[in-house]
């Protein structure tokens, strides 16, 4: 994870990950970078305040 502009940003395609799932709880707002999210993994960083992105940056 790195901080840029106040914001954690999370990028799970540099550690070999394809798809972020659904379990697990989301304290704070993140950016999180992956090729695909699940339903409930994509609604729960939403309701924490996050944003997801679809492909590398």
């Amino acid at each position: 994870a790195e901080q840029k502009e106040g914001k954690t940003i999370v990028d799970v395609t540099k550690i070999g990950i394809d798809k972020v799932l659904g379990r697990g709880k989301i304290s704070r707002s993140m950016k999180v970078i992956a090729k695909n999210f699940s339903k409930s993994a994509k609604e729960k960083l939403e309701e924490a305040g996050g944003e997801v992105t679809t492909g590398e940056v």
